[in-house]
């Protein structure tokens, strides 16, 4: 499969083969990119694997083991890999590139499974000679201030008045200040609320 011609930031961003078997470029969620707060490799590992089972893309050495991802993306190549399978997506390789054992499954470089994790290729990564971060796009500016009353500590209520339909995840800014929007379910529907950033 040729990769997209795109370029990848793989501290934050990865390229996901989709259930339409289409290389497509994501961001890593929010959710994935919060366990690397958690201190012990232990408790990672497990709130990773519970984030595989709920559907988001986990890449278990950079997002669970915590590798540093341009380390990581150097020695995929290295050894020879175009892919690599998401955290409990794939179980049909069983052998690396260029290794083969009677009775394994050998890997297939051309032909990565759905929702498989690409390696980009030479000059398509932040960190290979010649490429730098694309600039992010302009944060949007805000009318009505979608930030509501304090709630407590660092989270605001959201304004139902502004209409705001940022995602969770999203950032706006308003007089200077950034806010990160959080959504979760529960059992009585999502809850909403602005994370003050510092």
């Amino acid at each position: 499969m040729k990769f997209p011609d795109v370029i990848v930031d793989p501290a934050r961003q990865r390229v996901v083969v989709t259930s339409a078997g289409v290389p497509e470029l994501t961001d890593i969620s929010p959710q994935v990119r919060a366990l690397g707060a958690i201190r012990k490799t232990l408790d990672r590992v497990v709130a990773a694997t519970k984030l595989a089972s709920e559907g988001f893309t986990v890449d278990l050495w950079q997002d669970a083991y915590d590798v540093m991802p341009y380390e990581l993306l150097q020695n995929r190549r290295k050894y020879g890999y175009s892919w690599v399978p998401a955290l409990l997506k794939h179980d049909v390789v069983t052998v690396g590139p260029g290794i083969s054992f009677p009775g394994d499954v050998p890997y297939d470089a051309e032909h990565p499974p759905l929702g498989a994790i690409l390696v980009p290729s030479l000059g398509r990564a932040v960190g290979d000679p010649g490429v730098t971060v694309p600039p992010k796009p302009p944060e949007p500016v805000v009318k009505v201030s979608p930030i509501g009353p304090l709630a407590g500590g660092s989270r605001y209520l959201v304004n139902p008045l502004a209409g705001d339909e940022t995602p969770s995840g999203g950032v706006v800014t308003v007089d200077g200040v950034r806010y990160l929007k959080v959504i979760v379910a529960s059992p009585f529907g999502e809850v909403k609320w602005w994370e003050k950033q510092p």
